[in-house]
């Protein structure tokens, strides 16, 4: 009888000894295989972040560009503007200048017209007077 309860309770302790061995061998899988998935969690989670944080960034350089583009456009813009303003003033300005020049001719021009009419009719006068006397003092 003793040499039974020893062997039962060597056999038990074998058996527990078996046992804890068994769950720690299956913690311990299991630890791998939790390990393994939450890793692979992980790295797909990763990935996501990677991926997002790419997109963002590349829509943040992308408003970026968009913003130094239409400053871009902006400048140029009235940068030609007053290209083309300043072209129309030379323009606008010669164009009164040769404007001014040309009603100065003509108003010169109609002036010695003037002067030259009056000028022949004073000459015209002046011819009939002289002949007028002329012939007043013949007896």
């Amino acid at each position: 009888m003793i040499q039974a309860s020893f062997r039962k309770h060597r056999e038990q302790v074998k058996f527990k000894a078996m046992q804890l061995s068994t769950i720690i061998i299956q913690q311990y899988y299991r630890s791998c295989v939790l390990q393994r998935a939450d890793r692979g969690h992980f790295l797909k989670v990763k990935q996501a972040a990677i991926v997002l944080q790419a997109a963002f960034r590349g829509h943040l350089i992308r408003r970026s560009i968009n913003e130094q583009n239409h400053a871009a456009t902006l400048i140029q813009s009235h940068w030609r503007s007053l290209v083309q303003r300043l072209a129309f003033q030379r323009l606008r300005d010669a164009a009164m200048t040769l404007q001014r020049i040309l009603r100065a001719v003509w108003l010169a021009k109609a002036k010695k017209q003037h002067y030259m009419r009056n000028r022949r009719a004073a000459v015209i006068l002046q011819t009939h007077f002289r002949g007028w006397i002329a012939r007043r003092q013949l007896p």
